[in-house]
């Protein structure tokens, strides 16, 4: 059954409770007393023939002596609860079935008949003329004990309706409790499932038990694990492919550079004018560009199947940044470069020393490659709050600008992966007046 007919369902049970409950509680109280009047032996009496019995008796005892009416009340047998008193006209208790003997004044006989007018009992009040003594005969009998077997019963297990609705009522409140307790607890399954497979690239699928809403639900996301699955299937076929299609060029690209490399190198040994000069020199700045551009696309391969070689030590840092300005120093001076160089803060990393001189070498690549308009660089080391950094600046026309020698950013990607394989943290900052690239980590 579909969650939303439970739902109508509870809401028409709910509109429809209190007369659904009372026509059950009145038909289950009915064959209550139908079954208890089967098994009910206790003798019963109307209160119509109660005052008719007892009207002839009492005259069957007037003008009688006191004795015989004392024996004759006391024969006297209706009701098991029966009271019966017979007070004479000058007060005196001639007869009591709860044997009380005692005198009364006029206005203590009023009293006493006033406190018998009890709403519990049946009350009946005769004056019995004697041959000795006459008097009030007072008869009371508890009204439960007065009607019919269905009305005595009545009066006895009237709690039972009482009950009978209570019941009905708790059970239809502890249904529509459960109901909404296993809707919920099945809602809250599915949060717990998709917050235990956040992390996970394809989530595990879930067990559909039911077929209704929340089935639908849980078949609409084993649907999007399948198309998870099948895609990231796609997406490792295609890497697979691309990564062999990556090594397979840079070597066969290696070979002509090589032999381009070759024959530029006998032309220049060769007597040549100046335009031709220059167009060696482009041709040889080009080579170079596409052999680091080749050394890259290899390094990224590598890194992305972890092949490559990560050893792990505790390294003073500024003597590796130190080897990597050696390297680079010169360059940048030949080019006008403005140097700026702070290594003032020492401190130790766990790293591995060829890839943070890669790191370095990629980043001081892409200054002289892409920032060499602002003529400027900054290598600063630092330690601020519980952070250890190294920051490398320059004033070039930010990342977003145009270059002719702008790549794909395969030297920062490779950057990134280095960093974050040796727990290090990378920021860069690039606007239109420079780049700030800052490496650091928590200490």
């Amino acid at each position: 059954m579909k969650l939303s007919t439970k739902y109508i369902l509870v809401i028409l049970l709910s509109i429809l409770i209190f007369p659904i409950s009372f026509f059950g509680v009145n038909f289950l109280y009915y064959l209550l007393l139908n079954f208890l009047s089967t098994i009910y032996n206790e003798e019963s009496i109307s209160e119509q023939d109660l005052e008719q019995l007892w009207e002839e008796k009492i005259a069957s005892l007037a003008y009688q002596e006191t004795n015989y009416i004392i024996n004759e009340l006391e024969d006297f047998d209706i009701e098991s609860d029966e009271i019966i008193y017979w007070i004479g006209d000058d007060g005196e208790i001639i007869f009591s079935t709860e044997h009380r003997e005692a005198s009364l004044s006029v206005t203590d006989t009023i009293e006493f008949v006033q406190n018998k007018q009890n709403e519990d009992y049946y009350s009946n009040f005769t004056y019995l003329e004697g041959e000795e003594k006459s008097g009030y005969i007072i008869l009371q009998i508890p009204n439960q004990n007065i009607g019919t077997d269905r009305e005595i019963l009545d009066q006895k297990y009237s709690s039972f309706w009482y009950l009978f609705l209570f019941t009905i009522w708790s059970l239809f409140v502890y249904i529509t409790w459960l109901f909404f307790k296993k809707t919920s607890k099945r809602l809250t399954e599915i949060q717990a499932h998709m917050e235990e497979n956040k992390n996970k690239l394809t989530p595990s699928k879930m067990i559909v038990e039911k077929k209704d809403e929340i089935g639908a639900l849980k078949e609409s996301f084993n649907l999007m694990v399948d198309d998870l699955n099948e895609s990231h299937k796609k997406e490792e076929k295609e890497k697979k492919i691309r990564k062999q299609l990556i090594a397979s060029l840079s070597h066969d690209l290696r070979t002509p550079l090589s032999i381009i490399n070759g024959h530029v190198h006998k032309l220049r040994e060769l007597p040549l004018d100046k335009e031709v000069e220059e167009s060696l020199f482009v041709i040889t700045k080009k080579v170079t560009f596409l052999s680091e551009l080749i050394d890259n696309l290899s390094s990224y391969t590598v890194l992305s199947e972890g092949r490559l070689p990560l050893t792990m030590e505790k390294k003073e840092v500024i003597p590796i940044i130190r080897t990597s300005l050696i390297d680079w120093y010169p360059l940048f001076e030949d080019m006008g470069f403005e140097i700026d160089i702070d290594l003032s803060h020492s401190f130790i990393w766990e790293i591995d020393e060829i890839w943070l001189l890669r790191i370095l070498n990629n980043l001081f690549q892409n200054i002289k490659r892409h920032a060499y308009q602002g003529k400027y660089i900054n290598v600063k080391t630092g330690r601020q709050d519980n952070i250890e950094y190294i920051t490398i600046v320059d004033r070039g026309p930010g990342m977003e600008e145009l270059s002719n020698n702008k790549g794909k950013g395969i030297g920062l990607s490779i950057v990134h992966m280095m960093v974050e394989q040796m727990n290090l943290s990378l920021d860069i900052t690039s606007h239109y007046d420079g780049t700030q690239v800052t490496i650091y980590k928590h200490t």
